[in-house]
């Protein structure tokens, strides 16, 4: 039996009439929280009793464009635990300072919805980079897991220059602009047989 956790698709509500719709939220009260955290690629399995309860609180609604808002709001370091989540990790991975870093930054993000302005993009990009700093590596080990290379693939040294190499780039400008084939750029050096080890990896 598989026991991974279902997480609905968002898109379905457009295919529901109002009157069901209404009726469906009736009997499944977490109905509506379950379908906003599949956005983010999460379920209710993810996360802890108070984050839950503060989702419940808050009355969420998918239809409205704040949502997201809500949902960061009540879940702390969303970004960090995707990306966690992607290598198989999750907070309780993380050491003691890197999880001080994340709550000296806990208040860092908002977001605003869809509508948001340039200077807010900004600031945006600025504050997941903070926060992904807390963790070094981590942006250069995400990148690396989409040709299948995971930390146990590499050495204390190839590690090193990943978090140097990781350090000296404007991760701000990677998120806001999407530069991340630049970015990889700047890792695929750390990796001796590049390409012998991303073509291995990726026919696992």
């Amino acid at each position: 039996v598989d026991a991974t956790p279902l997480r609905p698709d968002p898109s379905f509500l457009d295919t529901l009439s109002e009157e069901f719709s209404a009726s469906l939220h009736s009997c499944f009260p977490d109905l509506t929280i379950q379908i906003a955290l599949a956005t983010f690629q999460l379920s209710l399995h993810d996360l802890t009793e108070e984050e839950t309860s503060c989702l419940r609180e808050r009355n969420l609604n998918v239809e409205e464009e704040d949502y997201s808002a809500i949902v960061t709001s009540c879940v702390p370091y969303l970004f960090i635990r995707l990306m966690l989540a992607n290598l198989g990790m999750n907070l309780n991975d993380l050491t003691d300072e890197e999880k001080s870093c994340l709550v000296e930054r806990t208040d860092d993000i908002g977001l605003t919805g869809d509508n948001v302005t340039p200077e807010e993009e900004v600031e945006y990009s600025e504050a997941i980079a903070g926060q992904v700093s807390c963790v070094p590596g981590l942006s250069s080990l995400d990148v690396l897991s989409a040709f299948g290379i995971t930390i146990d693939d590499l050495g204390q040294e190839e590690m090193a220059c990943l978090r140097n190499a990781e350090g000296e780039t404007d991760l701000a400008a990677v998120f806001r602009e999407y530069s991340f084939h630049e970015f990889l750029g700047t890792l695929v050096p750390c990796i001796p047989n590049w390409e012998e080890s991303a073509d291995r990896d990726m026919r696992r």
